[in-house]
């Protein structure tokens, strides 16, 4: 019984100390993992009579300002534009288009709606319902 403890031991033992050094010396031996740079591909949007479209299916928020007010369509390309007096189009990180006036209306047009606060890029700044500014993400 005593011999049978002690060839347990001594195989636990020695289990132990090869499953330590096979780690130490892979580990000493490899090469540490190479950083991958990861990098966006962004897609390019297109606005080309009346239709957005894209190499891929992009989410894009079309913001209208009409007789009605403003209204936020929330569309993928491919989408059509609808008639309007200011239309603007954005992605997520950008203003993909726009044109028109929105007669009198000072203030920010961002892909949430319009708002009279700066809102978190990207967006169109108008004065007298002109475009003074567009600032992409």
């Amino acid at each position: 019984m005593e011999l049978l403890i002690d060839y347990v031991a001594g195989f636990t033992i020695f289990a132990v100390a090869l499953a330590v050094a096979t780690t130490l010396i892979i580990s000493v031996s490899l090469p540490p993992p190479r950083m991958i740079e990861s990098y966006q591909v962004k897609p390019l949007v297109v606005v080309k009579d009346g239709a957005v479209s894209s190499d891929k299916p992009v989410r894009i928020w079309i913001v209208i300002y009409d007789q009605n007010g403003w209204n936020v369509l929330e569309e993928t390309t491919p989408a059509q534009l609808p008639e309007a007096d200011f239309i603007a189009v954005f992605t997520g990180v950008k203003v993909a288009y726009f044109e028109g006036r929105a007669k009198g209306q000072n203030g920010y047009v961002s892909r949430h709606g319009f708002t009279r606060d700066e809102p978190e890029p990207p967006y169109i700044l108008l004065r007298g319902g002109k475009v003074k500014e567009v600032k992409d993400k």
